[in-house]
C-alpha cells in the first residue's frame, strides 16, 4: 500500500519528468493553443490544484462564469500592445486564486492561473512548479525571438518584393517557399533525428516511424525491426493491458491521459521505467499518435532519494525542539524570512503564513531587534557564528532565548543567507529567578526564626553551611576545617552524646534528632536542636546528611526557669497539705470530744425522765 510519502514522490517525479519534456514540446506544438493544453495538462495532476487556465498574448483563455476573473485576466493579456515588454499583474480578488508570471528579464509572455483548493498539499510541490514555470518562459521567449527574426524576415522580403518586378516577386516567392519547406523539413529531420529523446509515430497501435533515440532505447540497430510491429511489443507485460486500453480510448475518440508512466520492455528482455507523452495529430487524411518516450529508471530513483532525504531533513528541522529559521540576505542589510521551523510558531504565537517572506524587521519588535541587526552584520562581517541571550514580547509573552546564527556564502564569498537557532530558556530563567527570591527568603527566614541549613556529603567529608549556621557556631572566614571547628565548641559535657548519635545516624540505625549545648566565645551557653536525614545510593551505602541547626536557648531557658516554678509549687503545695492535715486532726479531736458531750447529756436526760416517772407512781 502507497503512503502518502509515497505519492507525494511520485507526482514529484512526474511533474519533474513532465518539466523535461516541456522543451521538446515546444517544438511539436507551435500553436499556443495546444501548448496551453500540454501545461494545463502537466499541472492539473498537482495536489491541492483545482483548476488550472493558461493565459498569454497570442491565446485565448475562455473560462466558465465561476472563474470570471480569469476571463477579465485573458482579455487584459490580449490587449497589451506588442511593442510592450512588460506589463504588470494585479493580485486577484479571488484569496484561492494564485497567479504565476510567465516572464523572464527580457519580456512577459502570459500567466499560468491556479485555482488552489488545498494550500498545504499546493505548496508541497511549489519549487517543482516553479522550475517547470521558469522553463516554459524560457522557451517562450526562445521562440518569440525566432518569430522576431521572422518577422524581420518578412519585412526584408517585402521590401525585395517591392524593388522587383510581379514576375520576378513571383519567382522568388516560390524559390523562398521551395527553399523555406526544403529547409523545414532538413531542421525537421535534424532535430527528429538528433533529440535526446525517444520519438515515435504509430497507426492503430503499431509503428510507422521511429528516429535513432527511440532505437536506442529499447536496444534495436535498425528501424525494420520495428516498423510495423506493435508497441505492446516495447511494454512490460504487466502494463500491456492499461496500454492497449489507452490505444482503444484514443481511436474512439475518448478522452486518454497524455502524459503518463509505464514499464518499457528492451530487446534483451530487461524492463525499465518510462515516461509517456503522446498526442494525435492528422496527416494525410490519417489519424497518428506522436510519442516522446524517456527512459526516468535512473531518474525516479534519484527523485526519490532526494525525495527521500528531503523528507527526512524536515522531519529532524521541524522535530527540533529549539527553534530553527532560514534567512535570505538582501540589499542595503535587510535580511528576510524563507523558512522557520514548528517550534517557531509554536513558541513565539505567530502562524507559519505570517513569518515567511517577511523582513525581519516585521517580525522582531524593539529593543531587541537593532541588537539583533548588530549581531547579523557582526556574523556577516567576521564570517563566524555570532551567539547571544535575547528577550522580546511575542504573542505567548516575553520569551528569553540564547540565539546563534551562521552566515552562509556562495562561490563569489557574498553572503547569502543566515542560519539561525534559538534555545528557549524562559522557564529555565524564571525559575533562576525564583530561586534567588527564595534563597532571599530563605536567609530571612533563618535570621528570624534562629535556624540553618546543612549539608554533608559523607563521601567527601565536605560540608556547606548556610550563613545562619555560621552565625550559630561564630564560623569565620579565616576558619579552615569547618566540621572541627564545630567539634571544638560543642560543650564538653555534651561531646561523647553528640558524636554517638551521629555515628548511628550515619549508619542509618538510627535518626539524627537530638539537643545540646555549644560553648560561645565569650563563654555563654547557647542550646542547639539539630536534625538530620540520611541519604543513601543504589547500594544502600550513606552518601550524606542533610539537616538543620535551630537555636533553641530562650526555650530551654523558658524550661529551665518553668520548673523551678514547678519546684517551688510543689514545695508549697506540701506545706500547704501539712498544715491541713494538722488542722484536720485537731478538728477531728474536738469533733469526738463535742460528740462525747452530747451522748453524755442524751443519757442524762433519759436518766432524768427515769427518775420523774419513779417518782409520780410513788406519789
Amino acid at each position: 500500500m502507497e503512503t502518502n510519502s509515497d505519492i507525494d514522490s511520485n507526482i514529484q517525479i512526474k511533474l519533474l519528468n513532465q518539466l523535461f519534456a516541456a522543451q521538446t514540446m515546444f517544438h511539436i506544438f507551435p500553436d499556443e493553443t495546444k501548448l496551453g493544453e500540454f501545461i494545463t495538462q502537466a499541472l492539473i495532476s498537482i495536489p491541492g490544484i483545482k483548476a488550472c487556465f493558461f493565459c498569454s498574448r497570442q491565446s485565448e483563455c475562455k473560462p466558465n462564469k465561476v472563474f470570471q476573473e480569469i476571463k477579465s485576466i485573458s482579455e487584459y493579456l490580449r490587449n497589451i500592445p506588442d511593442e510592450q515588454d512588460h506589463f504588470p499583474i494585479s493580485k486577484p480578488l479571488n484569496e484561492n486564486l494564485i497567479l504565476f508570471p510567465l516572464q523572464t528579464t527580457k519580456r512577459s509572455f502570459g500567466i499560468i492561473c491556479l485555482f488552489i483548493e488545498n494550500i498545504d498539499d499546493f505548496n508541497k510541490f511549489k519549487i517543482s512548479l516553479n522550475n517547470f514555470i521558469n522553463v516554459v518562459a524560457l522557451d517562450m521567449e526562445n521562440r518569440w525571438h525566432k518569430m522576431q527574426l521572422v518577422k524581420h524576415s518578412e519585412n526584408l522580403e517585402e521590401l525585395v518584393d517591392k524593388r522587383t518586378s510581379e514576375l520576378q516577386a513571383e519567382i522568388a516567392e516560390r524559390k523562398l517557399a521551395e527553399n523555406a519547406m526544403s529547409e523545414s523539413e532538413i531542421k525537421f529531420r535534424t532535430v527528429f533525428e538528433q533529440s535526446v529523446d525517444a520519438i515515435g509515430v504509430s497507426q492503430m497501435g503499431k509503428h510507422s516511424f521511429v528516429n535513432s533515440a527511440y532505437l536506442n532505447l529499447f536496444g534495436y540497430s535498425h528501424s525494420d525491426e520495428l516498423i510495423s510491429k506493435s508497441i505492446l511489443d516495447l511494454i512490460a507485460p504487466t502494463e500491456r493491458n492499461k496500454i492497449l486500453s489507452n490505444i482503444q480510448s484514443r481511436s474512439k475518440g475518448d478522452l486518454t491521459p497524455q502524459v503518463y508512466e509505464t514499464k518499457g520492455l528492451r530487446k534483451d528482455g530487461s524492463e525499465f521505467d518510462l515516461d509517456v507523452h503522446a498526442s494525435l495529430y492528422e496527416f494525410a487524411g490519417k489519424s497518428l499518435t506522436l510519442v516522446i518516450l524517456r527512459d526516468i529508471t535512473k531518474q525516479n530513483l534519484n527523485v526519490k532519494a532526494l525525495f527521500e532525504n528531503e523528507q527526512r531533513l524536515s522531519s529532524i528541522y521541524d522535530a527540533v525542539g529549539d527553534i530553527i529559521y532560514y534567512l535570505s540576505v538582501e540589499e542595503e542589510e535587510q535580511y528576510r524570512f524563507s523558512s522557520v521551523n514548528l517550534s517557531f510558531s509554536s513558541v513565539t504565537g505567530i502562524p507559519p503564513d505570517a513569518i515567511i517572506g517577511k523582513l525581519v524587521n516585521e517580525i522582531i519588535p524593539e529593543p531587541s531587534l537593532s541588537m539583533v541587526l548588530g549581531k547579523y552584520k557582526d556574523a556577516i562581517t567576521k564570517k563566524t557564528i555570532v551567539r547571544w541571550e535575547e528577550t522580546s514580547e511575542y504573542p505567548t509573552g516575553w520569551l528569553t532565548g540564547e540565539v546563534s546564527v551562521a552566515p552562509v556564502f556562495d562561490k563569489n564569498d557574498r553572503c547569502t543567507h543566515l542560519v539561525g537557532a534559538v534555545h528557549d530558556i524562559t522557564e529555565r530563567k524564571k525559575a533562576e529567578e525564583e530561586i534567588k527570591l527564595l534563597n532571599v527568603q530563605l536567609l530571612k527566614a533563618e535570621e528570624i526564626a534562629n535556624f540553618g541549613f546543612l549539608d554533608w556529603n559523607l563521601t567527601t567529608n565536605a560540608i556547606h553551611l548556610s550563613p545562619e549556621v555560621k552565625r550559630i557556631y561564630e564560623i569565620s572566614e579565616d576558619v579552615g576545617n569547618e566540621i572541627e571547628h564545630m567539634n571544638k565548641v560543642i560543650h564538653p559535657d555534651d561531646i561523647v552524646f553528640v558524636n554517638e548519635n551521629l555515628e548511628l545516624a550515619a549508619k542509618g540505625i538510627k535518626d539524627y534528632n537530638i539537643d545540646h549545648r555549644i560553648v560561645k566565645k565569650d563563654g555563654s551557653i547557647v542550646w542547639l536542636n539539630a536534625r538530620a536525614e540520611l541519604f543513601k545510593d543504589e547500594n544502600g551505602k550513606p552518601t550524606r546528611l542533610l539537616g538543620t541547626i535551630i537555636d533553641i536557648t530562650e526555650r530551654k531557658n523558658a524550661e529551665e526557669e518553668l520548673n523551678k516554678h514547678r519546684d517551688n509549687l510543689e514545695n508549697l503545695v506540701k506545706e500547704r497539705t501539712m498544715e491541713i492535715e494538722e488542722k484536720n486532726m485537731k478538728l477531728e479531736r474536738i469533733n469526738k470530744a463535742f460528740v462525747g458531750r452530747e451522748l453524755r447529756m442524751v443519757e442524762l436526760k433519759k436518766e432524768i425522765e427515769e427518775l420523774k416517772g419513779t417518782s409520780t407512781g410513788s406519789v
